[in-house]
């Protein structure tokens, strides 16, 4: 089976046009893409990036160019869609990307009808979805959406929100077939915000990991220069507001004396701009006590989870976790917020401890719990040997097999 997949970017370190974006977003469609094409797919990915075409783990990243998105450009309209972004209050740098977006579709189209796909998975939603869906069905090609997480709560702008309120709205009504990456993800589809009549046409398939566990290449805490007995606690995630990793440094401070004493907080993640983490630091005068230790490649996060007591995922919203599951492998237990959307998919009481209130106080108190109880790490590992990237590619397969009839 031949399958196209349109992502806006994919993150791969091997080559410098993919690697810009160091996302959980380009990581997974990285990781789908991989784990399809072990199955004996033909598996093709246009991104937005240009650059020439790429051999990829399995898969193909398409050439793309300026000259080739001029031959094949989408002119048609594009004067009505810079008005239609321009009343929606868009800066002239997000109109400019989004005009290239659009002239981007020609050559889509262009890919779609060379390549005779049997299935296109288009990844994420922007606002040229609903013309991608458009062309797919203009060749009679199968298609498939999948929503990475939703843009409800996110810093997103106005017009992303709307257009993707308005591709769930009515997604039911024009059959459209959808993967979210969490249970509670489909059930918000019927919200008063996104208003869609039915969910019935959304599929869950979580997302997933390579559950081999890779042996420790150096010490975290020879590294960040603290002793052997010191307790770690892990927060793995780009640190800005979404993942509102201040609140846990926030609930550190408010940790028992002893256990404070005894413990460090590891931050793993870039810090975005205007994200004041280390002035709260500072502020509480948590300097010796907090590392941020900035971007971490993916083939040494294991020497961090393999020195790590628990976890802490305190995003405000996170439509799955990835850094969860993947403590999982390595028998870390994590705290989290109890309403986070992947809650009903990833947690298991060997595994998880929940704080149900979003105070700093309940984070805190949730922590010291989760620090004096005993886990057995065989069960947490052996739960989150369920999130295999094997079991994930096979659930996709089954929606392109069904999708074929």
């Amino acid at each position: 089976m031949k399958v196209l997949f349109i992502t806006p970017y994919i993150y791969s370190p091997k080559f410098d046009e993919h690697s810009k974006n160091k996302t959980g977003f380009g990581i997974m469609v990285h990781d789908i893409a991989s784990a399809v094409s072990r199955l004996s797919n033909e598996v093709l990915v246009t991104t937005h990036a240009f650059g020439p075409k790429r051999l990829c783990d399995g898969f193909s990243i398409t050439e793309n160019s300026l000259l080739k998105n001029l031959i094949h450009g989408k002119y048609k309209g594009i004067c009505r869609f810079n008005t239609k972004l321009k009343k929606s209050g868009v800066s002239l740098k997000s109109r400019i990307r989004n005009i290239y977006y659009y002239l981007h579709l020609g050559y889509i189209e262009y890919l779609i009808k060379t390549e005779n796909p049997d299935i296109v998975h288009i990844h994420g939603c922007d606002t040229v979805l609903k013309e991608i869906i458009a062309i797919c069905r203009k060749y009679n090609v199968k298609f498939i959406v999948t929503l990475h997480g939703l843009l409800q709560d996110a810093d997103a702008e106005a017009y992303l929100k709307q257009s993707e309120r308005e591709l769930i709205s009515s997604s039911a009504v024009e059959n459209i077939p959808i993967t979210v990456i969490s249970s509670r993800m489909k059930e918000r589809f019927l919200s008063e915000y996104y208003g869609a009549d039915s969910n019935e046409n959304i599929s869950v398939i979580t997302n997933a990991i390579d559950v081999k566990c890779k042996e420790k290449t150096f010490s975290l805490k020879e590294k960040i220069g603290v002793s052997e007995n010191m307790r770690i606690i892990l927060s793995v995630g780009n640190i800005y507001k979404l993942k509102n990793q201040i609140q846990t440094v926030r609930a550190f401070s408010l940790l028992p004396s002893e256990i404070k004493e005894n413990s460090v907080l590891v931050l793993v993640g870039t810090i975005s701009e205007g994200y004041q983490i280390l002035e709260e630091i500072d502020r509480l005068n948590l300097h010796n006590k907090v590392f941020c230790v900035g971007y971490v490649p993916r083939d040494e996060l294991n020497n961090y989870y393999l020195d790590a007591d628990i976890t802490v995922t305190a995003s405000i919203t996170e439509g799955f976790g990835i850094p969860i599951i993947e403590g999982y492998m390595y028998g870390v237990p994590c705290v989290t917020f109890s309403d986070l959307d992947a809650i009903p998919d990833v947690f298991d009481e060997s595994a998880m401890l929940l704080c149900r209130e979003r105070s700093d106080e309940a984070l805190a108190e949730a922590i010291n719990q989760a620090l004096n109880t005993q886990w057995d790490k065989d069960k947490i590992k052996s739960h989150g040997e369920k999130y295999s990237l094997e079991a994930m590619a096979q659930k996709y397969q089954q929606m392109y097999l069904k999708l074929e009839g």
